[in-house]
């Protein structure tokens, strides 16, 4: 638990160096990509497993939306099975906590060999996956102990949401009042994270009325998605109960047959979503 405290100064080390709140820029100094480079990508493909994995669908949907790029997010292990498109105007990024998940690296390794441009986002700085990378974003949040990923996550989110506004800046898509506008949200943020941090209370007793359910599932739209599938990975891997992460509209497809008094369901929609 002491790392899930831990989240605000996670998310203010990924700030760190990289948002200026007095001027309202961002600037990523670790991004090696020439400005010809950038301005030519035509895809990105973010690469990982498990949580990171959901990270990579959040950073996808965040570069599509703010830089205007195709994104997609790959399972690392799958990646180089069938012979993906990649190639310089592709920008690959992988993101690994430890930076020596061997699935993740033997796609990095691929995606070399093919000449994609290649970022890691990750805690371990030194590890092999930052030997193959062009450019490595660490997300300074402290090694975690725990199993489940808390504060490397919502950091490496928090990186990925700077790479995004760094992409699009480039690219000449966002201008500056808008990149102003998000670095004031980034402000807010780790505050924000502490107030929820207050909830433990009514957390607990939800905890204990889900402790009783044998099966769960978690819905999510867009965004949301990603932390629906990890609200359940984390379920299973922590309180070991079965969970499914889905999305909303998916329901009506075969889930919904699964419903009755013995699955709980938890929704994530936040309410500006």
């Amino acid at each position: 638990s002491k790392e899930i405290a831990d989240q605000p100064d996670a998310v203010q080390a990924a700030l760190r160096g990289r948002a200026d709140f007095a001027k309202g820029t961002l600037s990523l100094p670790e991004i090696t990509l020439t400005h010809d480079q950038i301005t030519s990508l035509d895809r990105v493909v973010l690469t990982g497993m498990g949580t990171s994995l959901h990270t990579a669908m959040f950073g996808a949907n965040v570069i599509e939306s703010l830089a205007r790029i195709p994104s997609v997010a790959e399972n690392s292990s799958e990646l180089r099975y069938r012979n993906p498109v990649l190639g310089p105007s592709t920008l690959m990024i992988a993101m690994t906590q430890s930076g020596e998940t061997a699935d993740t690296l033997a796609a990095m390794e691929h995606g070399r060999q093919a000449g994609s441009p290649q970022g890691v986002v990750l805690e371990m700085e030194g590890s092999q996956a930052t030997r193959i990378a062009d450019f490595t974003l660490p997300v300074r949040a402290g090694q975690e102990i725990c199993v489940a990923s808390t504060k490397t996550m919502i950091a490496s989110m928090t990186t990925l949401l700077e790479l995004a506004v760094f992409l699009a800046e480039a690219r000449g898509v966002i201008d500056e009042n808008r990149v102003k506008q998000i670095v004031g949200q980034l402000a807010e943020l780790p505050s924000l994270i502490a107030t929820v941090l207050e909830l433990n209370g009514q957390i607990t007793e939800l905890a204990k009325h889900l402790s009783a359910y044998n099966d769960l599932l978690y819905l999510g739209r867009g965004a949301q998605l990603p932390i629906a599938l990890e609200g359940a990975l984390k379920m299973k891997e922590i309180a070991y109960i079965h969970a499914e992460g889905n999305p909303a509209g998916e329901m009506k497809h075969g889930m919904n047959a699964l419903l009755g008094p013995d699955m709980a369901t938890v929704v994530c929609a936040p309410m500006n979503d």
